[in-house]
């Protein structure tokens, strides 16, 4: 719903009709929006909703000419494939890809702060946000502290279904609760270590659900695949380092350039380090918090384009010059 709401309004106000095709295993929200709109009293096929499977349904809109814009918000594979069938007939796309947000705790860090914002960063949603910070470098100083508090704060975490107000809920589907799982013991055959979490939830109603207990893998090297791949689920990596350059260079070792944040109390840091990490949006001593306002959208493999901000009106408006000789 999110998503949609900050796509269909810009389009909207740029004079476009608008086609909502959203992800299978969430619909309702999509749904609702449309209804919304028609008690609006907006004009009928104005917003239209169509659920369906990507294969079918997707392709269809991707491929159809009277279609001339596409804004896309999910994997990178998907977003690829739908760059070579847009090509056919020259779309404009917006795309907002994977993410693997590098969270970095420097040694001034607040770390009361710092452990609250980090526990919310990755585990929001059981970590199935695109801007999640699941990659968490510790300045090596405070690194024992942090994540001892870190991992105390995790434990008390409870699970279960979010509508009973759990902090952590399930994963979107069986399928990707396998591929949470297996991710989990890919980590433990790397040489992780499992500080907490690593398995399905199954007490009580629990196990008829695909909830994954909130995972926390410490002494992760960035050449490990937890590390370096998307997961898109309640697991996080730790890992240390001694000098800004170093975080930095951590940081921006990936193909994904979506978010990163920081936590320290130095300003100059935060502006210096910002300006260098490679990612459309940076967080400073907070996780999640912008407004509408601020330009959202990725570099490198994590897509092309914006939303929010001007910039998304410009993403449904056709630019024209009309040049006459008044002689």
């Amino acid at each position: 719903l999110w998503e949609a709401s900050r796509s269909v309004p810009p389009a909207l106000a740029a004079g476009n009709a608008v086609i909502l095709k959203p992800a299978q295993e969430a619909l309702l929200g999509a749904i609702k929006l449309g209804e919304l709109a028609k008690e609006a009293g907006l004009p009928d096929g104005l917003v239209n909703v169509i659920p369906g499977p990507g294969s079918d349904v997707g392709e269809a809109l991707v491929q159809h000419p009277g279609i001339h814009g596409i804004t896309f918000t999910g994997s990178v594979a998907t977003g690829q494939r739908i760059m070579r069938g847009a090509a056919a007939t020259m779309k404009r796309l917006v795309l907002e890809l994977g993410g693997n947000a590098a969270n970095i705790v420097f040694d001034d860090a607040d770390l009361e702060r710092a452990v609250e914002g980090s526990v919310w960063a990755a585990f929001s949603n059981s970590g199935q946000i695109c801007v999640s910070g699941p990659r968490i470098l510790v300045h090596e100083s405070v690194r024992e502290e942090f994540t001892a508090r870190f991992v105390e704060r995790v434990k008390s975490l409870s699970v279960g279904p979010g509508v009973e107000n759990h902090p952590i809920g399930p994963v979107v589907s069986e399928h990707h609760m396998r591929s949470v799982l297996d991710y989990i013991e890919v980590g433990k055959q790397e040489g992780a270590k499992l500080l907490t979490g690593g398995q399905r939830a199954t007490d009580g109603a629990l196990r008829d659900g695909y909830f994954v207990m909130p995972t926390v893998f410490d002494d992760v090297t960035p050449s490990m695949r937890i590390w370096r791949e998307e997961i898109f689920g309640p697991v996080v990596t730790i890992t240390g380092f001694r000098t800004e350059e170093e975080a930095v260079h951590m940081a921006n070792d990936t193909e994904y350039g979506l978010a990163n944040g920081m936590w320290t109390q130095s300003l100059a840091r935060a502006h210096r380090v910002a300006r260098l990490l490679q990612s459309g949006q940076v967080y400073v001593n907070e996780w999640f918090c912008g407004d509408i306002q601020c330009p959202a959208g990725g570099y490198k493999m994590s897509g092309i384009g914006r939303e929010e901000g001007q910039q998304a009106l410009g993403n449904y408006l056709q630019l024209k010059s009309v040049r006459v000789n008044l002689g």
